[in-house]
Formats: structure tokens, C-alpha cells, sequence
């Protein structure tokens, strides 16, 4: 079984930076949605390679890199 590690930083003014390791998909999202809504307003979200690991996930990423480009995907 892979191992899942949580990751905070806090810098000085109290802004907390999360990272999730050994979650692929957007089992990440259930796995960090009570933490985040005890810390409050999330300001930003980047999603990392293993969230993309879905082809799911994979085209919701390209469609906003690509400002809704729906349906014109890349071959693979």
C-alpha cells in the first residue's frame, strides 16, 4: 500500500501551504477538504502530476490550461 503524507507550511502571517503525497486523483480533495474548511478561505489550488493521473482529471486540466478548448484534445 502506498503511503499518503500531508505536508503544511506556515510562514509569518499565518498562511498555510498543504501538499498531498501518495494520493493520485481527486481522492486527495476528500482526503484535505476538513482540514481546509477549519483553516478557512483557500486562496488558491494547484494540482499536482497525481492528480492528473485520471484521464478524467486529465482532460478537466487541459480544458482550463487551455481556456475551455473542449473536445479538441491532444492524441496519445
Amino acid at each position: 500500500m502506498k503511503q499518503t503524507t500531508l505536508h503544511y507550511k506556515i510562514d509569518q502571517d499565518g498562511n498555510v501551504e498543504e501538499s498531498v503525497q501518495g494520493i493520485e486523483g481527486k481522492d486527495c480533495q476528500a482526503v484535505t477538504k476538513p482540514i481546509e474548511e477549519a483553516l478557512g478561505n483557500v486562496v488558491a489550488q494547484t494540482h499536482t502530476a497525481d492528480y492528473f493521473t485520471s484521464e478524467e482529471n486529465w482532460r478537466a486540466g487541459y480544458d482550463v490550461m487551455t481556456e475551455g478548448a473542449l473536445g479538441d484534445y491532444p492524441d496519445d
